[in-house]
């Protein structure tokens, strides 16, 4: 998975989260009323652990290829 279809991924799992009302409470009055429900708390501790996962794999993926190619670069003696 490329890291921007990561980001799209994570953006819109919180945006999702964010709107559904069992999960966030969002006060038309004041923002300062705006606040995670205790299943919101749950549900987004749980999504953040999985998408660490997806976080982590992406990013090793791509220092993983950069390095290769930047190895196989240089043994052929082209410029990184």
């Amino acid at each position: 998975m490329n890291r921007n279809l990561a980001k799209e991924i994570v953006y819109g799992g919180l945006v999702s989260l964010l709107f559904n009302k069992e999960a966030f409470y969002h006060s038309v009055v004041n923002d300062h009323y705006n606040r995670w429900n205790d299943s919101g708390k749950d549900a987004l501790a749980e999504w953040a652990l999985a998408m660490s996962k997806v976080i982590f794999e992406t990013e090793y993926t791509e220092l993983k290829d950069t390095a290769q190619r930047q190895t196989i670069e240089a043994l052929k003696g082209e410029p990184i």
